[in-house]
């Protein structure tokens, strides 16, 4: 069952459990630049600060099926009015983020560069996600994000503030989300543990340019 608000949905189980765990298991083995407290892998090109245009680089095989996947879907609610999504031709960019128990990511937004669209893949472990006023970080909504689940940031809420808090456990008593949560809590028990998460976010990059021909052929490569 699909959860959505204006600018924001949320649809579990969009992969199934096998290619989920897939996804987790090749991302693990991926090049990872480490941060302060996280690490990173970012597919598809690094966007500049400063407005030119991102080198497009190619996505590994392992990406493709997932990428066409959330394409088709935005496609086709896109036409379909559903969820009021901006129809976005490509997903060109892939950020992977790991969050290891304790670690998050502080309040933001993903700027101009991008398209009003934001999909993301869970894998791994759930955590939640927090959506606030850009203006006085008033908590619009709490949404936990379960592994396999696929959430669209878009429209009205993409300009807003995003974050996860930096928790060992999440309180799923009171996320917007929780009644159409895959794997509702046993005996009651809404404290859920933190593990290891994978997470995926597709976005079009607005402004972008190919390597020459030349080069990609220079290292067996093609943009796809």
């Amino acid at each position: 069952m699909e959860w959505s608000v204006p600018g924001f949905s949320y649809i579990p189980n969009f992969l199934p459990s096998e290619e989920e765990k897939d996804l987790f298991q090749k991302a693990s083995k991926g090049r990872w630049t480490k941060l302060a407290n996280r690490r990173l892998q970012k597919i598809g090109g690094t966007v500049p600060d400063d407005g030119r245009p991102m080198i497009r680089t190619p996505f590994p095989e392992y990406l493709q099926k997932v990428k066409s996947k959330i394409e088709d879907f935005l496609q086709l609610e896109g036409q379909r009015k559903k969820f009021q999504i901006e129809i976005v031709e490509e997903m060109n960019h892939v950020l992977i983020n790991e969050y290891l128990p304790g670690q998050g990511i502080m309040a933001h937004t993903d700027g101009p560069a991008y398209s009003s669209v934001v999909a993301t893949i869970s894998t791994g472990s759930g955590q939640i996600l927090n959506i606030r006023k850009k203006q006085n970080k008033e908590l619009l909504y709490s949404v936990y994000l379960e592994p396999g689940a696929l959430s669209i940031l878009h429209g009205r809420l993409y300009n807003e503030l995003h974050e996860i808090e930096e928790n060992l456990s999440d309180d799923i008593s009171s996320v917007s989300n929780f009644s159409c949560l895959s794997c509702p809590p046993e005996n009651d028990n809404f404290i859920l543990p933190r593990q290891t998460r994978i997470s995926f976010t597709f976005r079009n990059v607005r402004s972008t340019r190919s390597l020459p021909k030349s080069f990609l052929k220079s290292l067996n490569l093609t943009i796809t």
